[in-house]
C-alpha cells in the first residue's frame, strides 16, 4: 500500500509539473526590404526565424501600435528552428512622416508566453524610389539607351514610368527587386533634333503607381559631333559658382571652347580658374572666351566665382533691423502650453492642461484663447475659470500684465473614449496691445502619447 501511494503521488507530481514547464521561443529577424513608401500601401518584409525550445505549439504574431502583421491568426511553429516571411502594413498616420520608424511586435504561444521584439523600418517618399538617366548619346544615334534604377530596399511593382526630354520620350511599365536596375531601348527621331545644340538636357519624368504619382528628374548628355561631352554645373547664391566642363568623349583629338558673358556689374565681382584667352566687349556687355586642344579622355574646365557679399551687406542690415523688430514684438508676450495625464476614479481619458502667459513688457487688454479637441469635454469644477465659451473654445482676459508678470490659466478636460498613441492638443492663441498697437501671439503645440493600450495587455 505504501508503496502504491509514493507511485501515485510522483505520478500526480509529473502531470502537475508538464502544467508549470515553460517551452520558451526566440526569434532572429532579418531584413528583405524594410523601406515602406508613404503614398502607397505596401509592406515591409522581413525574414523571421523562430527557435522552439519545447513541443509543437501554435503562435499568433501581432502588434499593440495599429500595424497589421501577416500571417494573420494562429499558426503551429514545430521544435527548432521554424522559417517564416512576415510582413508589416502601417497604417496611413503611420506613413506621413518620412524617416526611421521602429515598432515592436509580439509573439504570442499557446505554451511558451509571449515574446517581445523590435522592428526597424524606413518611410520614403514615392519621388524617392526612383532614378532615371541615359547613356551618353552621339549624334546619328537612331536610339537612346534609358536606365531606371529602384533607390530604396523594397519592391517595386507595376510602375508606370512616362518621360520626356529634348531627344526623346517614351512609356513603360516596369517591376524592380531592391537595388535593381533595368535598361530599355527609346527611338529616337533624328530630324526632331537636328538644331539642338550639345550639352545635358533633363529627362522629365512622371511614375505613377496604382493612383499615386510623383516627379523625378534625370540626365541624358547629347555629345558633340567630334565628341565632346558638356557639362556645367552652378552653385551659391551670395556667392555663386559656375563650372563650366567639356570632356573628349571621342577617339581623335579635338578642340574644345568654352564662351562665357558677363554685364558690366557682375564683372567687377568676378574671378576665373583660368586667365581667358579673348575678353571681348561689346557695350553692357562682355565676352569671354578659353579654348584648348583636347586629347581622348582629356578635359577642359573653367570656373567661374561671382563674389555678391559687398552688394548684400546693406540688403542683410535691412533683414536684420526688421527681425530684431519682430522678435522685440513676439517676445512682448509668450505663451506655453503643458498637458500631463489625470487619473480618474471612472477610468476616464482625463489631461491636465496648463498655459503660461509671460509678459517680457509691458502689455494690456490679453485675451487667451484656447480649443478643445473633438473628442474632449471641460472639467468645469476644477482650474481657471473660462470668462468666455464660445462653442469649443475657451476665452480668458487679463487686463494688464507689467514686464516679467507671468499668469497661469489651467483646466482639465476628459473623454469616454479609449485613446491609444499620440494625442495632439492645438497652439492656444493671445491678442494683446503693446505701446498702443494689437499684436498675436501662439504657443506651442502639445502633445501625450497613451500607453492605455499596452497596460492593459
Amino acid at each position: 500500500m505504501r508503496k502504491n501511494f509514493v507511485v501515485i503521488v510522483l505520478a500526480i507530481f509529473l502531470i502537475l509539473s508538464c502544467f508549470f514547464v515553460s517551452a520558451d521561443i526566440t526569434v532572429e529577424t532579418k531584413n528583405v526590404a524594410p523601406v515602406i513608401i508613404s503614398d502607397l500601401n505596401n509592406p515591409a518584409v522581413f525574414n523571421f526565424t523562430i527557435f522552439n525550445h519545447g513541443e509543437t505549439q501554435g503562435v499568433q504574431l501581432y502588434s499593440l501600435l495599429g500595424v497589421s502583421m501577416t500571417p494573420k491568426g494562429n499558426f503551429d511553429i514545430q521544435p527548432g528552428e521554424n522559417k517564416i516571411e512576415v510582413r508589416a502594413y502601417l497604417p496611413p498616420e503611420m506613413r506621413k512622416n518620412p524617416g526611421f520608424f521602429t515598432f515592436t511586435y509580439e509573439l504570442k504561444g499557446s505554451d511558451s508566453g509571449i515574446y517581445k521584439g523590435a522592428l526597424n523600418v524606413e518611410i520614403v517618399e514615392l519621388k524617392s524610389t526612383m532614378a532615371i538617366s541615359a547613356d551618353n548619346f552621339k549624334p546619328g544615334d537612331s536610339q537612346a539607351i534609358v536606365r531606371v534604377k529602384n533607390l530604396k530596399n523594397t519592391y517595386l511593382e507595376n510602375v508606370n514610368v512616362k518621360f520626356s526630354s529634348a531627344l526623346f520620350s517614351g512609356e513603360k511599365t516596369v517591376s524592380l527587386k531592391p537595388g535593381e536596375e533595368t535598361s530599355f531601348n527609346v527611338s529616337v527621331d533624328l530630324n526632331s533634333i537636328k538644331k539642338l545644340v550639345a550639352g545635358p538636357y533633363v529627362i522629365k519624368t512622371e511614375i505613377s503607381v496604382d493612383d499615386k504619382k510623383a516627379k523625378i528628374e534625370g540626365v541624358v548628355n547629347y555629345l558633340e559631333r567630334e565628341g565632346i561631352s558638356v557639362n556645367s554645373h552652378t552653385t551659391g547664391f551670395i556667392v555663386r559658382e559656375t563650372t563650366v566642363t567639356k570632356v573628349n568623349e571621342g577617339n581623335k583629338p579635338t578642340s574644345a571652347k568654352i564662351d562665357m558673358r558677363k554685364d558690366i556689374v557682375s564683372r567687377l565681382f568676378t574671378s576665373y580658374s583660368i586667365q581667358p584667352l579673348v575678353v571681348q566687349r561689346s557695350g553692357l556687355l562682355v565676352d569671354y572666351a578659353w579654348e584648348k586642344q583636347l586629347a581622348p579622355a582629356e578635359e577642359l574646365a573653367v570656373t567661374s566665382t561671382t563674389n555678391y557679399t559687398l552688394p548684400f551687406v546693406l540688403i542683410i542690415l535691412v533683414g536684420i533691423s526688421v527681425v530684431v523688430a519682430r522678435t522685440y514684438v513676439r517676445t512682448a508676450l509668450t505663451v506655453s502650453k503643458k498637458v500631463s495625464f489625470v487619473k480618474t476614479k471612472g477610468g476616464e481619458f482625463a489631461l491636465k492642461v496648463t498655459l503660461h502667459v509671460h509678459a517680457g513688457s509691458p502689455v494690456e487688454e490679453i485675451q487667451v484663447h484656447d480649443h478643445l479637441p473633438g473628442s474632449a469635454v471641460l472639467y468645469e469644477k476644477f482650474g481657471s475659470k473660462p470668462d468666455s465659451i464660445n462653442g469649443r473654445t475657451l476665452g480668458w482676459t487679463i487686463h494688464r500684465l507689467n514686464r516679467g508678470e507671468e499668469r497661469t490659466i489651467s483646466y482639465i478636460i476628459y473623454s469616454k473614449l479609449r485613446i491609444v498613441g499620440a494625442y495632439e492638443l492645438p497652439s492656444a492663441k493671445a491678442t494683446f496691445k503693446h505701446n498702443g498697437q494689437e499684436n498675436t501671439v501662439f504657443s506651442n503645440r502639445a502633445f501625450f502619447v497613451s500607453e492605455t493600450a499596452r497596460s492593459e495587455d
